[in-house]
């Protein structure tokens, strides 16, 4: 695949929907800085190892502060952010969450 392309889409979802700004950005990781305590928004890591023969993995790691739960859940994030990176689609878009994605 278009390991460069699927990057740089990683990089822009988090841009588009992280309520926080990003800490650290190489070109082996993206970080937003965490979420405040009881905060329901995400915060982000996201990273692109190296597996050889020209591959990558890319993953996201998405956290939230609030003991009550996350708006909307984390493995709905994730497969967002997954479905993102290898379509260009942006599942999350036009959906209205409470505080969590924006």
């Amino acid at each position: 695949t278009d390991c460069k392309g699927d990057w740089e889409r990683a990089q822009l979802w988090i841009v588009k929907h992280s309520k926080w700004k990003i800490q650290t950005a190489t070109d082996v990781l993206v970080e937003t800085y965490n979420p405040s305590e009881y905060d329901p928004s995400f915060g982000f890591t996201a990273t692109k190892e190296p597996l050889g023969n020209g591959r990558y993995k890319i993953s996201l790691n998405a956290k939230c502060a609030n003991f009550l739960g996350c708006d909307p859940r984390e493995a709905d994030v994730v497969a967002a952010f997954n479905h993102y990176v290898a379509t260009g689609l942006d599942v999350l878009a036009s959906i209205n969450h409470g505080s969590a994605i924006h």
